[in-house]
């Protein structure tokens, strides 16, 4: 059975895709071979996709079977040639060109519906799918001005920039990635055989991680919907496997981190307690004299002790007698004297060890700044309404940080869809 495909002389649209053969001669048979279009209006011609009409209006520029010139407003001048026959500008019309606007009119209008089509299935698909398109007679085609010209190239540095740019930062993020998932593949192993193997499986998924999406793009693009979906699962696959590595990595460094700062923060919080104890217990202490100052007195005050009653009281140690307890006084607060002496010289030993060590521990109050500035930080801004804890936030920032690597190949898609200039 022929295609239907879009004739000037019958004035009807494809049903069916053309060839790439039929699609030149359609460019062809057009008044002096020349159309102004959008390539959507192509599509919708040809029965073809718009990246397809792209990619042809590419090859055959390339290849010398015709010339086109971008619009600033969207469209296309196409200039096709005949075989063996060069290529004219679009910027200038041949001389000889039929002003026949009639026939350039009526090229695009839709006829009835073909013989062999039955009624029914041309009720509504057919009014949905054929479109008419621009009428192109002499007055529609023009030459652009050298304004609109520079106005319309004037946009592509600014999408290389923009696609250069992503493509920078999804390469950046890329390779933050491979080196934190080949890190933590390589504490997986056992001998340094396995390390590194684990390493380069980690480096595998990331790179696939990062390709994956603008193929399953660019397939999608073509309608390979089967090799689309299959890039999609196995991107979702890779990300798995880096979304793990990722979360390892994280917690083990996370972990010891704040397990460390916790030490230490716990560490100087007993300390401080303590220097404060010590320098309580210090200041009750209001005896001036040294302790051999105390100890010399106590030998001097011991001969004035009667004989008997230094020998029945144990050398004052055991006075239970009022006669005693006089007797004995002297060398009592003495020797009360002395032992406070002896308690203020190792209250300040201890004190100075303590504060030493504290002097010397990180300025570390708490275990984790972060978490507890946030939570307070969104209590206050959302006026006591929101409630996040400082778990809550923790978890956050470890989800925040394990997907981060993995949105490379998304980022990468964008610069590529961004620098793919389209009509």
């Amino acid at each position: 059975m022929a295609h239907d495909i879009d004739d000037p002389s019958t004035n009807t649209f494809s049903l069916h895709p053309l060839t790439d053969d039929q699609a030149l001669a359609w460019l062809r048979r057009q008044p002096d071979g020349r159309v102004q279009v959008t390539i959507s209006g192509l599509a919708r011609t040809w029965a073809w996709d718009r990246r397809t009409v792209q990619r042809r209006l590419v090859k055959w520029a390339a290849d010398g079977h015709l010339s086109r010139e971008l619009l600033p407003d969207g469209t296309s001048v196409i200039v096709a040639c005949a075989p063996a026959h060069p290529v004219q500008s679009p910027a200038h019309p041949p001389a000889h060109r039929v002003a026949d606007r009639d026939d350039a009119a009526a090229q695009f209008s839709v006829s009835a519906a073909p013989a062999h089509v039955p009624a029914r299935r041309l009720r509504t698909p057919l009014r949905s799918q054929v479109r008419t398109l621009p009428t192109l007679g002499r007055e529609d085609v023009h030459t652009p001005t050298p304004s609109a010209r520079s106005s319309g190239r004037s946009v592509r540095p600014l999408r290389l920039v923009g696609a250069l740019v992503l493509a920078g930062v999804a390469i950046a993020i890329a390779w933050t990635g491979v080196q934190v998932n080949s890190w933590y593949g390589a504490t997986l192993g056992r001998t340094p055989e396995a390390a590194r193997l684990f390493a380069w499986l980690s480096i595998a998924a990331d790179v696939l991680a990062l390709a994956l999406p603008s193929a399953a793009c660019a397939l999608s693009g073509d309608r390979r919907r089967i090799l689309a979906c299959l890039a999609w699962s196995l991107w979702a696959i890779t990300v798995v496997m880096a979304l793990m590595a990722s979360i390892g990595f994280v917690s083990l460094n996370v972990a010891d981190t704040t397990a460390e700062r916790y030490r230490v923060a716990d560490q100087a919080a007993g300390l401080a307690l303590r220097v404060e104890r010590l320098r309580s217990e210090r200041a009750a202490i209001v005896e001036p004299r040294a302790v051999a100052a105390i100890e010399a007195e106590v030998q001097r005050a011991q001969p004035r002790v009667p004989p008997d009653t230094w020998r029945d009281t144990k050398r004052c140690t055991d006075v239970t007698l009022p006669e005693s307890g006089q007797a004995c006084a002297p060398i009592l607060r003495l020797r009360e004297a002395l032992g406070q002496a002896r308690r203020r010289d190792a209250l300040d030993l201890e004190l100075a060890e303590a504060e030493r060590r504290l002097a010397t521990l990180p300025a570390v109050m708490v275990a984790d700044p972060q978490t507890a500035t946030a939570s307070r930080l969104i209590a206050w801004a959302s006026a006591g309404m929101l409630k996040v804890t400082a778990d809550d936030v923790a978890m956050a920032r470890i989800a925040g940080i394990t997907l981060l690597p993995q949105l490379a190949g998304l980022v990468m898609m964008l610069a590529i869809a961004v620098g793919t200039r389209s009509n």
